[in-house]
């Protein structure tokens, strides 16, 4: 299990203010930074990464748009775009899906 800075994993700004609110527990990346059981932290609370799905650009709808935070899917290409200036949005190009939850401290092993 590895820690990651939060940035390296969700976007900054509203998507990690909804993550903290519950609204938020996936979110895609056309780079593969993290892994299944990794953890980061936004605001003292950790969250573990329970899924990592290669996914293409094919495969996203407006569901997970907006189940990111994301008000159209142009906003949403915009932000992969963002997070890899070299990201081409295209039917086959590759993302990944990470799905979270927040740790409890029940949940410790």
């Amino acid at each position: 299990m590895a820690q990651h800075d939060v940035d390296d994993i969700v976007p900054p700004g509203l998507v990690q203010r909804r993550v903290m609110m519950g609204r938020v527990s996936q979110v895609h990346r056309p780079d593969r930074p993290a892994e299944e059981g990794d953890i980061f932290e936004i605001n003292g609370a950790t969250y573990e990464i329970t899924d990592v799905t290669e996914r293409t650009v094919s495969d996203v709808g407006m569901g997970d748009a907006r189940t990111e935070a994301a008000s159209s899917l142009g906003e949403f290409r915009e932000r992969m775009v963002m997070i890899d200036s070299d990201f081409e949005w295209v039917p086959d190009s590759v993302l990944y899906r990470y799905q979270f939850k927040r740790k409890l401290p029940s949940d410790e092993d």
